[in-house]
């Protein structure tokens, strides 16, 4: 670390996985520490899919069921849109943030050398709030048609802000009765 970024280990405050040990014979041996931190952080991750999966079978499972005794309504749709929402916020972590954080991981355990902007992983990470929200607006239909209502009302209270002048061009007073009948018959 101080070779590359001329910084001292023990004045930065650091979670270091270290894949190997060098030993007094220029040997490596691998830190089982180190493997062992990681093979947590993957089952912590693996179990959190898990029951993610398992709530969206049980989910589904649910949802067919009382779909079968009903019609379809209003609310059955709003059942299966809730559970398209639960698959897609399942598939976005593990795409955005696990399967990237997979490389970083096991990379020093095959002694590969590279080195890259740790920002990248940061984005990731910043990104995954703003796209779960936007998976349930892009989804269940009721988040998105009050999203659409809340951004046009926003809009007309904007446009009657800035006191958008009137399409009508102003006259004199005195052919308004004419400007009034040519208005009417253009209506």
């Amino acid at each position: 670390m101080f070779e590359k970024y001329q910084v001292d280990s023990n004045d930065a405050p650091l979670f270091v996985l270290l894949a190997y040990e060098e030993r007094e014979n220029n040997t490596k041996v691998v830190r089982f520490r180190s493997l062992i931190c990681i093979l947590a952080d993957m089952g912590n991750m693996t179990l959190q899919n898990a029951i993610m999966l398992t709530c969206a079978f049980l989910m589904y499972k649910t949802i067919t069921n009382d779909l079968k005794k009903t019609t379809l309504t209003a609310h059955s749709q709003v059942h299966k849109q809730f559970f398209k929402a639960l698959l897609y916020q399942l598939a976005a972590p593990s795409l955005v943030v696990h399967l990237p954080a997979i490389p970083l991981f096991f990379t020093p355990f095959f002694d590969l050398k590279f080195s890259f902007r740790t920002r990248v992983v940061i984005y990731f990470f910043s990104v995954y709030p703003l796209l779960d929200t936007l998976i349930l607006f892009i989804v269940v239909s009721e988040y998105k048609h009050a999203v659409w209502k809340i951004i046009a009302n926003r809009a007309a209270q904007v446009v009657s802000v800035l006191n958008v002048p009137s399409v009508a061009p102003s006259t004199p007073r005195s052919n308004t009765a004419h400007n009034t009948r040519v208005a009417e018959s253009i209506l």
